[in-house]
């Protein structure tokens, strides 16, 4: 059994410059801390081909597609894992409170599922996107006196 257990966050400054209209002409800033609540996910393998989900909805399913749940429809099909597996998924914050549960829950699962292939024999590659722009910093400044 897998069990990850991730920190939800809550957001001081910056909150939505993830939104596509924002991000596509700006640079964003997003300033956030990690709180004591956590969204907890494990991972476990079945005895039979199909997934289990519970916690945060209750689905038996022949196969990843048929997950009605979209996080954990897009977990499985990013990390590869397509059947024979229970997921479960609980948290200590509510539903709908603006503290990245819902986040908490995709980086829980991409990272319990991941391990999960790494177990079972298989390769999983989280590929992370590209940043547009560059992360350097600028040279220091020299002062003249």
């Amino acid at each position: 059994m897998i069990v990850s257990r991730t920190p939800c966050r809550i957001c001081l400054v910056g909150g939505g410059t993830d939104v596509r209209d924002f991000y596509q002409e700006e640079y964003g800033v997003v300033v956030t801390c990690a709180l004591a609540s956590y969204v907890y996910v494990l991972v476990n393998r079945r005895f039979d081909e199909r997934i289990g989900v519970s916690g945060i909805a209750s689905e038996d399913c022949a196969m990843a597609a048929d997950v009605r749940h979209p996080l954990v429809r897009e977990a499985l099909r990013a990390s590869g894992v397509h059947q024979g597996v229970d997921i479960a998924a609980f948290s200590e914050v509510p539903e709908g409170t603006g503290l990245g549960s819902s986040s908490a829950l995709t980086i829980g699962l991409l990272h319990a599922l991941g391990r999960y292939r790494e177990v079972r024999g298989g390769t999983c590659v989280l590929r992370r996107p590209r940043p547009t722009h560059s992360r350097r910093r600028p040279a220091p400044s020299r002062l003249s006196v």
